[in-house]
């Protein structure tokens, strides 16, 4: 469960070759239509689930992550692997909480919109990418959501350190991983393999490419791999 498909088509791509995978855009990410409301994008979720007759492993990542940790309950997820997982503000350290009511209201009062069709159309001169045509009112729209459910299910993560979206760039690295140990009591955290890079787990910060593209100082196969064993048996 991620923002648009493309961000982790090879990885899913190789965990295919022994496993059923799927995978979908999410309101207002790729092809979608609609609008990322926290409420619309759990019920997706659990519309999803319902269609399938086995048990599923669910991997999530960013607010993706925050959507399947809502989701715990869910008696077709056996067990979820948390991404650079967005929780709710509880989530932010707290000039990320700031910038995200800030969005919140800019969102609230129509004003975004605006804002929204600059960037987007500035993006490459920027050096950015954004698989969503909406950034700033995706981000304000996340401001209401705090809707993780602690579980006993078995649940692992990846918090990375120099994660400048969520600002887990200081102490707060050290916050957000006892806040998931506390909710997963049956959890294993795997934060020392994300150390050094970003909130979309790669080493450059303004690179939104999947996480599992080589770069330098980062051990992509075994990220990859640790995932894979996480997930369990193939059938």
């Amino acid at each position: 469960v991620s923002g648009h498909i493309r961000d982790y088509a090879s990885f899913l791509e190789s965990l295919a070759e022994d496993r059923r995978i799927i995978t979908y855009n999410l309101r207002g990410h790729g092809k979608s239509e609609g609008k990322p409301y926290p409420d619309a994008l759990m019920k997706d979720l659990d519309a999803l689930l319902a269609t399938q007759k086995q048990p599923v492993t669910v991997i999530g990542q960013s607010f993706g992550a925050g959507i399947v940790a809502a989701n715990m309950a869910n008696p077709a997820i056996t067990r979820a692997y948390l991404l650079t997982p967005f929780l709710g503000q509880a989530s932010l350290n707290g000039p990320r909480k700031i910038v995200l009511k800030a969005l919140h209201a800019l969102t609230t009062r129509g004003m975004s919109s605006t804002i929204d069709d600059a960037l987007v159309r500035s993006a490459p001169a920027l050096g950015l990418h954004f698989n969503n045509s909406e950034p700033l009112s995706d981000f304000g729209n996340l401001a209401p959501f705090e809707g993780y459910i602690p579980s006993e299910k078995p649940v692992a993560w990846m918090v990375a350190d120099k994660d400048r979206m969520l600002g887990t760039t200081g102490t707060h690295y050290n916050t957000a991983r006892a806040a998931l140990r506390a909710c997963y009591p049956n959890g294993r955290d795997d934060s020392t393999l994300a150390l050094g890079l970003n909130h979309c787990l790669n080493c450059n910060p303004n690179d939104y490419a999947p996480f599992c593209k080589a770069e330098p100082r980062k051990c992509k196969e075994q990220i990859v791999n640790v995932i894979r064993n996480f997930l369990g048996k193939p059938f």
